[in-house]
């Protein structure tokens, strides 16, 4: 992997061991980049990310530098692909059938995500003093695609549903 990955790569942790193959295709010799595949699994392991904490993950992934077989291998030619994830953030379980992270020069990220969630537990993630969740359970559909480093401009899109099924919230203000 190029330097440059490498330093990205390196602010990911897993608790455990994953099970990994690589195959490297063309030359190694200074200065050229052969085609890099590698596909890995991860078993209930913790990961650390920039983006949190997520506890008992697992999945199916893949990294590839030759997204593109008519363009050179490179980080804007690259994927990062995590499939079947499953795991919990904040105690809340997560779902994922699909996570890309491409143009690694530039990551963007796109996802799948479902969840559902005690409302509740949402009091102490939102951090507000204008509400506070009572009861009720939301459940999560939704895909998004965003970059993934500050200051960058490309749009963030997101698409999806929350469902609130007898949900119920208090105003703090005005005790409403």
């Amino acid at each position: 992997l190029t330097q440059r990955l490498q330093n990205k790569l390196d602010t990911f942790g897993l608790s455990n061991t994953v099970e990994a193959n690589a195959v490297l295709k063309g030359s190694l010799l200074a200065g050229t980049l052969p085609e890099v595949k590698v596909n890995w699994v991860v078993s209930n392991s913790d990961l650390t990310t920039p983006f949190g904490q997520f506890e008992n993950v697992s999945m199916i992934g893949k990294y590839h530098n030759l997204v593109d077989s008519s363009k050179p291998a490179n980080d804007d030619n690259s994927i990062i692909l995590a499939e079947s994830f499953t795991g919990t953030w904040e105690k809340i379980p997560l779902v994922a059938s699909r996570i890309a992270v491409t143009k690694l020069s530039a990551p963007q990220i796109a996802f799948d995500l479902k969840a559902t969630v005690d409302m509740v537990k949402l009091n102490e993630l939102t951090g507000t003093e204008s509400f506070e969740f009572k009861n009720g359970k939301a459940a999560v559909n939704i895909t998004m695609s965003a970059p993934v480093m500050d200051g960058d401009s490309t749009p963030t899109l997101i698409d999806g549903t929350v469902d609130i099924v007898d949900g119920g919230l208090t105003y703090l203000p005005r005790k409403l």
